[in-house]
């Protein structure tokens, strides 16, 4: 009786101290900010902007000024990631074509600044404008985002121009 009372201390002294040294190893980590999770800010609207429209039109134009276009784990958190989209989506369809369209083009140019995010972008954007069974379809919104894609992968020459001279 006396041998298991002794093992079974020594298993529990084990166990307590594996228990002692994870729980260091994930505070150690969270210190140095490798399980931060991912989150979208949005812009914040100065205060001087009172009309709805004026504050519509900001946040519009700085939808993804707090977002970073290099950082690939944001597409593997599609809660937070797509959630943005589709609310992006949603704010461009409510503001002038003009406004829209340039800044459906800015956005597809920082996305392509690392290609597996631009093509999430893409693809996000053609599930929620583009596919006929989706509520936001909108092909007028769909297109600059793809048009400005393609431009932006696939760069064309232009009949007789000299080397610097890109369609896009």
């Amino acid at each position: 009786m006396r041998r298991t009372d002794g093992w079974i201390g020594v298993l529990c002294c084990l166990f307590l101290l594996f228990a002692a040294c994870n729980g260091r190893k994930q505070e150690a980590r969270s210190a140095a900010g490798t399980d931060k999770p991912f989150t979208f800010t949005l812009p914040e609207v100065p205060v001087m902007l009172q009309a709805p429209e004026d504050r519509l039109n900001f946040v519009v134009q700085h939808y993804w000024d707090h977002f970073d276009f290099k950082d690939t784990a944001c597409i593997h958190v599609p809660d937070v990631t797509e959630q943005a989209l589709v609310d992006y989506m949603d704010l461009l369809g409510r503001v002038p074509s003009s406004l829209s369209d340039s800044c459906l083009i800015r956005t597809m140019r920082q996305a392509s600044q690392e290609k597996k995010i631009g093509d999430y972008f893409v693809e996000t954007f053609r599930r929620y404008l583009f596919d006929p069974n989706s509520p936001l379809r909108n092909e007028e919104l769909y297109e600059p985002s793809a048009v400005s894609w393609l431009i932006l992968r696939w760069p064309m020459r232009l009949p007789g121009a000299g080397p610097d001279m890109t369609c896009g």
